[in-house]
């Protein structure tokens, strides 16, 4: 009996011939028999799949067993419903291709969201249990604690619910993820959780294969595929702003779009409901920052900050979609930016002297005990030097809200931590559930109970309560 992945495998190879059959002007009729057997084959062997995790699944849960029977219907229909399409029409491309199209997308979510299976708990002969256990004991030896977290998987023991509406945008931006297809299944991913949201993926030229493009079209992901810029910009801050810029454009002329989310194509939120909890997030707390139409919602935690003045994560925001535009219109030019790139060892030392290095008191907890100049002095080393993510939030704050630039005289601080109070959400990673396919961190599960005193959803929370002189 073959696992939910190879079924996937499987498919996705039936899918690729598909593709190869349809872009010709001129079928081979032999080739189109060879793709019809491939499905008729493989319907058969999914019908052995998934009676085979019917059975597994006892008599202790009738609803499960009840899904998963429909599921197994509806498969099996729609490929029965491909494969008389490519018997009784000759395709090509452009025609019947809408037909097709629902069909693929039907069976293509089905196998990742209408078949669940149990929790994997070993690896080859290595338990999974066992593993987290020494990694708990490893922890206890230096009276602490380890935060084990239950794997997430497409294949767990759960269905994906499905959200229908229709005012908001994702606007994924950056170079195609090509590894494990991370960045297609993730669209594919957000497409069925959320069937009628206008989903834009503003890449690059030459980053998207035919093949691919194809197979985004499905799925009706907006493709933009959009000239890099000679000139990238400090850390790749004009690539940034581009693709998102685009991007947001490209959102606003469709639909009844009201509010976007800016996220990248490493990035994935595997928490189902993310759409509804930001939104709700926006509805539940009123701005009351002049120049804003609605609060903006950023990611928390170890990459933004309480005493490095505007230093927020640019990974994501979400937020009416004309103060997301605004904020990503910077031009992306700055004489305060660190000269060279991030393997500059001045840059290096830098963030680790200001920044790094403070993150065991990065808290206003710590910082409100400061007398005014000593505050004062701490938040302007901290900001004299620009990085990426600085930039886009100051020059946001200085261009619509300031009305200028910041200045020797301005108390920064008072300013950011205004602006948190007033036209900020901060919400924490694994409270979105997100994972970073890139470097280290994809081995990195960043709780918000021991994220350094960095400033997450709790600590944003405690500003909210503060008096509008913030004890200055």
């Amino acid at each position: 009996m073959w696992t939910k992945n190879e079924l996937i495998d499987e498919f996705n190879a039936i899918e690729n011939d598909i593709f190869d059959v349809v872009r010709v002007s001129d079928t081979d009729p032999h080739s189109l028999s060879v793709v019809i057997n491939r499905i008729n084959e493989f319907a058969k062997l999914a019908n052995i799949h998934i009676t085979g995790l019917i059975e597994e699944s006892g008599d202790y849960d009738s609803l499960l067993k009840s899904m998963m029977k429909n599921t197994l219907v509806e498969l099996v229909s729609s490929l029965l419903g491909l494969m008389q399409i490519l018997e009784t029409q000759k395709i090509i491309l452009g025609k019947n291709d809408e037909e097709l199209s629902v069909l693929i997308q039907k069976v293509t979510e089905l196998l990742r969201f209408g078949i669940i299976s149990q929790p994997q708990k070993n690896v080859g002969d290595i338990s999974i249990q066992s593993v987290f256990g020494d990694l708990a004991q490893l922890s206890g030896g230096n009276k602490d604690y380890y935060v084990i977290n239950h794997l997430y998987q497409n294949s767990c023991w759960r269905f994906l619910p499905r959200f229908h509406i229709d005012d908001v945008a994702i606007v994924m931006q950056g170079p195609f993820v090509k590894d494990n297809d991370f960045t297609l299944e993730t669209l594919m991913r957000y497409r069925y959780i959320y069937p009628e949201v206008v989903i834009i993926l503003s890449t690059w030229k030459g980053e998207v294969d035919e093949l691919t493009a194809w197979k985004l079209g499905i799925f009706k992901i907006v493709l933009l595929e959009n000239k890099m810029p000679k000139d990238t910009g400090f850390v790749n801050v004009k690539l940034q702003l581009t693709s998102t810029r685009i991007g947001i454009q490209k959102a606003k002329g469709i639909g009844k779009t009201k509010y976007v989310l800016k996220t990248r194509t490493d990035q994935r939120l595997f928490l189902p409901d993310f759409l509804m909890l930001m939104r709700s997030s926006i509805h539940n707390y009123k701005c009351n920052q002049p120049g804003m139409k609605e609060r903006i919602l950023f990611l928390g935690g170890l990459h933004s900050f309480c005493t490095c003045p505007f230093q927020l994560t640019d990974f994501l925001t979400f937020g009416n979609i004309e103060d997301i535009e605004h904020f990503y219109s910077a031009s992306g030019d700055s004489k305060r930016f660190i000269k060279g790139d991030t393997s500059d060892i001045n840059y290096l030392v830098y963030r680790s002297k200001n920044i790094l290095e403070r993150s065991h008191e990065d808290s206003f907890q710590a910082i409100f005990s400061m007398d005014r100049a000593a505050k004062n002095k701490l938040a302007k080393e901290l900001i004299s030097v620009l990085d990426p993510e600085t930039y886009l939030s100051l020059t946001f704050y200085e261009s619509y809200i300031l009305g200028r630039k910041i200045t020797e005289n301005d108390e920064v601080l008072a300013l950011y931590w205004d602006f948190l109070k007033k036209g900020a959400i901060i919400i924490d990673s694994d409270q979105l559930m997100l994972y970073w396919h890139k470097y280290e961190n994809k081995y990195y599960n960043e709780n918000s109970l021991i994220s350094n005193g960095g400033l997450t959803n709790s600590a944003w929370l405690q500003f909210l309560n503060y008096e509008d002189e913030m004890n200055w």
